[in-house]
């Protein structure tokens, strides 16, 4: 299960890229802020300021159905909170494709792709700043894949416990 991802910034908010190898698409769920996690999909966790233990997840699915989600961590149970006036200079920017076959449940594929832009603007209620060089956020990258009855992960940071294990996640060095 070959997964990669490339990340970028502007001005104005980040880009994210993922193209994950596969061979069955396992998605069914069509509506958003749904329990994507039960299927194929990709995640990010962004932990902008280490001082409180508020983060940002977001998950796309193969279907290009989306989950936003604050996560704010009390007695280190994770409690979700989802935004709503999800409007205007607020909204992601999200869009996924197949390659090698139909995007459609239960369909043989190569790989799909999930690509998605988050405006500063949505995170301000956990970071006001927008970063510049030298800015460092904690993250988390991660997949998940039901080909086959199996379920498998790929995380860029291995986690020892489970995706909101906030000691597991990585720096992003904004350069």
């Amino acid at each position: 299960m070959n997964t990669r991802i490339k990340v970028l910034y502007s001005n104005t908010g980040i880009y994210f890229l993922f193209q994950c190898e596969d061979v069955q698409l396992n998605a069914t769920i069509t509506e958003d802020n749904k329990q994507l996690w039960k299927e194929d999909v990709v995640e990010i966790f962004l932990w902008l300021d280490e001082s409180e233990e508020n983060y940002f997840e977001y998950e796309l699915s193969p279907l290009n159905y989306e989950l936003p989600l604050l996560i704010m961590n009390m007695d280190g149970k994770p409690h979700r909170w989802q935004p709503w006036f999800y409007e205007d200079k607020r909204n992601i920017s999200h869009k996924t494709s197949a390659i090698g076959g139909p995007k459609e449940s239960g369909s043989n594929i190569k790989k799909w792709i999930a690509e998605f832009y988050i405006p500063y603007e949505l995170l301000a209620p956990i970071k006001k700043n927008t970063p510049n060089s030298g800015t460092k956020w904690r993250s988390n990258f991660y997949r998940m894949d039901y080909s086959y009855g199996k379920e498998t992960y790929w995380s860029w940071q291995k986690v020892r416990t489970n995706f909101h294990d906030l000691d597991s996640f990585g720096t992003l060095l904004f350069d």
